[in-house]
């Protein structure tokens, strides 16, 4: 069985309300809900769920079609 996807280098975010957006995102937690399919567009569906205890997810793909906005 894989270890723990935690590592110190991450930089995490504890707010209630916090994001993280790509195009690959690993979820790490101790009790996964189901997964809600809901309707994306025409040709596609998108899914939700709820990762609950200890919940902790990471960037593994950043998006290759959006360019970085440039902070002032």
């Amino acid at each position: 069985m894989p270890g723990s996807i935690k590592k110190n280098t991450h930089q995490v975010r504890y707010g209630v309300g916090d994001a993280i957006q790509a195009d690959a995102i690993l979820i790490e937690c101790r009790k996964p809900a189901e997964w809600d399919s809901n309707r994306g567009s025409k040709q596609h569906n998108s899914y939700t769920t709820t990762a609950k205890m200890n919940a902790y997810a990471v960037i593994t793909k950043k998006f290759t079609n959006v360019r970085e906005s440039v902070k002032p």
